[in-house]
Formats: structure tokens, sequence, C-alpha cells
């Protein structure tokens, strides 16, 4: 899978799906600049130098072959080589937060203040006769040790998407987590798509009480305090149907499984956990999560014949 040859744009499966979704976001935020619909989402300014952002950050994969070329060149056997062997898989992690908050802004670009948000819910009231994000924290949310578990849960995703494949890594299993980290962003790509022309902004941004509250009512330790901070600091309002940290948890969980049996099983669980933190924590409808678990198998599918196809 890795080449010799200095300089090469294209080394790792990875850099295709890199490229894309990079030329994507760069590609909508130049759009929405031109035709003028930028105004609520930071300005044409903002969108142009976003555009210009995620193309030079086209150069990265290239920039870091090099860099490994030299490193390996000087220190075949050394610690070093094995960092950036490393980097160089694990690069795209560092863009998870940068490309979900550019799609959550594209969509308010895209959509405005418009969203399907009162079709969900109505969907929630008709299935289970109340509202399960507005009634579910309200029921234990005086619990600090409760509110522990379940910020845990939802900050757990972090974890899963990355964590397991390192510890791949770290086994000296290279091969299957290049795989596993084009898959993962594969179907994240497919999803952030979706997310631009889908609007479903989640219940925290559709019910009033819990946008005014927004998490006051909720005291904790050390997750609940960190999550909150991290609510505080950025725009979530979209991206929320499927949910993808229920379908791509799902996934990156799955594709331990063949490698790391006992780790599946671990993460397995903490993925229940973060399933029901979505609605606890009222970030996501409960229909959110069956159509985050009902897509999983689609995306696997595209993901995993891309991969084939790309190698």
């Amino acid at each position: 899978m890795h080449s010799a040859r200095t300089g090469r744009a294209v080394r790792e499966p990875v850099d295709i799906t890199f490229y894309a979704v990079n030329g994507f976001l760069a590609l909508m935020n130049v759009i929405l600049a031109v035709v003028g619909a930028a105004a609520t989402t930071g300005g044409t300014a903002r969108h142009l130098a976003v555009a210009v952002a995620f193309s030079a950050a086209c150069a990265l994969p290239t920039l870091l072959s090099a860099l490994e070329d030299r490193v390996a060149g000087r220190f075949p056997h050394g610690r070093a080589a094995r960092v950036m062997r490393f980097v160089r898989t694990f690069y795209v992690h560092a863009f998870y937060g940068p490309y979900f908050a550019d799609v959550i802004l594209l969509s308010q670009g895209v959509w405005g203040p418009l969203s399907l948000d009162w079709l969900f819910a109505g969907i929630e009231e008709a299935a289970f006769g109340f509202q399960p994000a507005l009634a579910f924290s309200r029921a234990l949310s005086n619990l600090p040790w409760v509110n522990e578990i379940f910020f845990f849960g939802y900050f757990s995703y972090y974890l899963i998407l990355t964590t397991g494949f390192w510890i791949m890594f770290l086994h000296g299993q290279d091969e299957a987590a290049q795989r596993a980290v084009f898959i993962t962003i594969t179907a994240f790509a497919l999803l952030y798509v979706w997310y631009v022309f889908f609007p479903v902004q989640g219940p925290k941004y559709f019910f009033e009480s819990l946008n005014t509250s927004w998490y006051g009512e909720f005291e904790g330790y050390v997750f609940v305090p960190l999550m909150r901070a991290i609510f505080n600091r950025m725009t979530l309002a979209g991206a929320a149907f499927p949910s993808s940290h229920v379908a791509i948890g799902l996934i990156a969980v799955l594709l331990l499984r063949p490698h790391l049996p006992r780790l599946f099983r671990l993460y397995l669980a903490v993925f229940v956990l973060l399933c029901v933190s979505t609605v606890y924590i009222y970030a996501h409808y409960v229909v959110d999560v069956v159509a985050g678990l009902a897509v999983v198998p689609v995306l696997l599918w595209v993901a995993k014949r891309l991969y084939r196809r790309v190698q």
C-alpha cells in the first residue's frame, strides 16, 4: 500500500477521500460566497477563506509523504519512522472537527433558518406520545453521577472513532488500520453531503425550553462541564439526521471485530451507552438513532466497494 516514490499526491487510499471532501467543502463555500447566501454564516470573506484553507490542505498528503520518506531514509528502523507512519496513516483524524463544523455552517447557508425538525418532533410525538429528548433527561438530570455516565457516553464517540484504530496500528496491523480509516472517512463523506442538503438541527435547537436551559440543569464533575464547554464553543445546529454519532460510531466498532475482538466487545458496550446518551443530552431524536443504525449497511457497502476499487 505504501509507495517509495517521494512526492506522489496519492499514496494511501484515504488520500482520495480526503481530496474529495476538501474539494466538496471548498466548492460549496465558494458557491455560497458567490450567490450571496453567506450573510448568516460568517460572510463572504469567511467562506472564501475557508475554501482557500481546504484547498491548501490538499497539499498535506504530499508533504507528509515527502517527510516520511526523508525520515525513513535517515532512520529506516527507528522510532521516528514508525511515528511518521502513524501520522501518515491517521492525519485525517485531525480534520473530523473542522469538517463537521463546516458542514453545519454550509447547511445553514443553504437553508437559512429552515429545518425539518418539526417533522421529526412530530414522528416522536406520534410514536411515543411524548418527546423522549425532553422527558429522559428531566427524569434523571438531578443525579450528577448519572449525568457523568451519559455525558461520558457522548464523549466516547471521539474515542471510538480514533483510539481503536490507533491500537490496531500499534499491534502491527498497519494495512487493517489504513483500511479502517478509509472506510470511516468515506462513510463520513457520504453523510457530509447529505447533511448539507437535509437540514435537521436536533431537539436542543428546536425546543425553546432546551435551547434556553442549554445544559444548565445538569450537574456533574468532569464530562458534564467538558461537553458543556464544547457545546458553548461550537455551532451544532444541523447534521442531526441520521445521527453520525450512531452511524460512524457503529462502523468504527464493527471494523475492530476481526482484528481486536476483545476491544470490540468493550467498545460495543460503550457504543450502546453512546446511543442512549445522544437522546439523554438532547442532541438527537430517537428517530435519528434508529436511522443511524439503519444506514450503516449502506455506508459500509459503498465504502468497502470504493476501497476495493482504489486499491
